[in-house]
């Protein structure tokens, strides 16, 4: 267990008090600043009040603390007692030492000028918290002010003091008052926390200086700079993404206000033989319904919204389902409408693709993998049948009338296919030797090999192919997995080194990987556990598995998007689930009425 984790316990009475997403977050961040202070300083404490009660036998004393044994020996024998004192043999009962403590207060002034807004209102809260902390362990009090503010101390009351000081707002400069003030007070630590400029016209004895600007070069870490006990430090403080950050800045701490997660009860049932898909922007979600005749829809507020709002619609299909994908805010169709097939998209009816449904030899229901590319004028479509052959169309709106081309035959043996932008895709092939390839019918310059000398010779067995990074994919080559059962290799190019490196490694026993995310340069997979109930990111470098969802029913069909670095999920009942890991939390849950009761 790292120093980190351990540390983390004692903060556990503060944190309980927070959302549980938010909880992991200001651990870290807690123990990352606990680490950065020195010991208290008890500047006025009293020697007189370290004692209480009588402890051990000691050759020395005060003799108000004398053995009786010695007095009785004075009633006794006088000359004795006198002779035993001349020569140091009196015995005393020496007092017991109470736990040391300080006995004034730990007083925090907070900069809330305009220099301090965004993301340093974080570091306020959590040294609040943390001095709070200091101040109750020993057993001291904490109280607390703004210097733009009049010459106020408040005592630390929990949430409701966190939340005062992140609506604390001032274009004022410093009050004059606050040193006359604090003249009158006695305090152990004398604590500012703000701008570096605030504090060079602050008039206040300190003992520490915390200041708080944010890293030029780097915008997830902020430069803290702590002065105290005549030396200087300066750290990186690294923060946690844009969505937490904000969600704490707006004061979104508790449970019941936890504005990223919606909960929704529907009528009509969802379906559990549909993979369910994500728009590239995270905030819709389609699947289909349990009878097959509509598509379920939910369209969210982005998560940086303050209030989150979830719009419902379920807009009849006109035949049967076989694929579907979204193109920014609609949702485009792939149905089999009297053996011919059709795009299909709500509000706007459908247009027929010149084919029948038996020249392709398509899969089950929800099995076909489609894209729906744009590109103006045209909007193009792919697909894979069931003979692993990739097909390609266009629908040209040049004429201001829709012009649907024939399905054209783009490759063989396609393995995979992936969207890498709004008009452009990837796909995997493989040839008759078992060398696969990664091509782009809009990218010429995409056409890597995946199998070389470098490359285990597994891969002509390939399950399972994995793909991530989308933006490195537009430039050249990306992140690609590729998978035999648990044995699994990560291929990534580095344009420093001009090189693809391979890593292999093996999945744990009882997990099966079904995505593959990308960020801050690094890659993990997602993992599902055999039971159907738990999913997981696996770490190929620590081979670290971190749980981050667990449902109660088994989880029947799964889908990971690229672009919003999201997923969502159906259990066996029909439950719907949309995970971010924008807000690292769930958004959306959706449950049938049945199921619900």
């Amino acid at each position: 267990m790292n120093k980190i984790t351990t540390l983390a316990k004692q903060w556990q009475p503060y944190l309980v008090l927070f959302d549980v997403n938010l909880q992991p977050v200001l651990a870290e961040l807690l123990s990352q600043l606990y680490l950065l202070l020195d010991p208290i300083k008890e500047n006025y404490a009293d020697d007189n009040d370290w004692h209480s009660g009588l402890g051990e036998i000691k050759p020395r004393g005060h003799y108000e603390n004398l053995l009786l044994s010695e007095w009785l020996l004075f009633d006794s024998e006088p000359d004795e007692f006198l002779r035993r004192a001349i020569n140091h043999e009196h015995l005393f009962l020496a007092p017991a030492p109470e736990e040391q403590k300080a006995n004034g207060a730990i007083i925090a002034l907070f900069d809330a000028s305009v220099l301090q807004l965004g993301k340093m209102r974080i570091i306020h809260l959590v040294m609040m918290i943390l001095l709070a902390h200091r101040a109750d362990k020993n057993r001291s009090q904490f109280y607390w002010g703004v210097i733009q503010h009049p010459a106020k101390l408040t005592p630390f009351a929990g949430l409701d003091s966190l939340l005062e000081l992140l609506n604390s707002r001032s274009d004022s400069t410093v009050n004059p008052h606050w040193s006359t003030f604090l003249n009158e007070i006695k305090t152990d630590e004398r604590w500012f926390i703000g701008a570096k400029m605030t504090s060079q016209l602050l008039n206040v004895p300190l003992t520490d200086q915390l200041c708080i600007s944010q890293s030029i070069t780097l915008p997830r870490q902020l430069t803290i700079s702590i002065q105290g006990a005549g030396k200087v430090r300066t750290h990186l403080l690294k923060l946690p993404n844009d969505i937490i950050c904000n969600k704490i800045i707006l004061g979104q701490l508790t449970p019941n206000r936890f504005y990223a997660e919606v909960e929704q009860t529907i009528l009509v049932p969802i379906s559990t033989h549909f993979q369910p898909i994500i728009s590239m922007n995270g905030n819709q979600v389609a699947a289909l319904t349990e009878e097959g005749k509509h598509l379920f829809i939910c369209s969210l507020s982005d998560p940086i919204s303050v209030k989150q709002k979830a719009k419902i619609s379920f807009p009849p299909l006109s035949g049967e389902l076989l694929a579907v994908d979204s193109q920014h805010k609609r949702v485009i169709g792939l149905i089999n409408r009297n053996s011919e097939i059709w795009i299909w998209q709500p509000k706007k009816g459908v247009e027929q693709l010149a084919i029948k449904v038996e020249q392709l030899d398509l899969p089950a229901t929800g099995k076909t993998q489609f894209i729906w590319l744009y590109d103006v004028p045209f909007h193009s479509i792919y697909l894979i049948d069931k003979n692993q052959t990739l097909w390609r169309s266009y629908i040209n709106n040049q004429s201001g009338e829709s012009t649907i081309c024939e399905l054209v035959e783009v490759d063989k043996n396609v393995l995979a296919l992936y969207k890498i932008s709004d008009a452009k895709c990837l796909y995997v092939t493989a040839s008759e030797n078992g060398e696969l390839r990664v091509k782009s019918p809009q990218i010429r310059a995409i056409n890597y090999p995946l199998t070389n000398s470098t490359v285990s010779s597994s891969t002509i067995n390939v399950t399972q192919i994995l793909l991530a990074d989308a933006p490195s994919w537009l430039d050249g080559f990306g992140t690609v997995a590729l998978g035999v059962a648990q044995d699994w290799q990560i291929l990534t190019y580095t344009k420093e080194e001009d090189e693809t490196k391979v890593l292999r490694f093996t999945l744990p026993p009882d997990w099966r990987a079904w995505g593959l995310f990308y960020q801050d340069d690094q890659i993990q997979l997602l993992l599902l556990h055999h039971d159907g109930k738990k999913v997981a990111l696996f770490s190929p470098n620590s081979h670290a598995i971190t749980e981050i969802y667990h449902s109660r029913h088994a989880i029947v069909q799964y889908h990971f998007s690229l672009f919003s670095n999201s997923f969502t999920l159906i259990t066996e009942v029909g439950e719907l689930i949309l995970y971010s890991f924008r807000t690292e939390s769930v958004r959306l849950i959706v449950k049938n009425r049945e199921a619900a009761c």
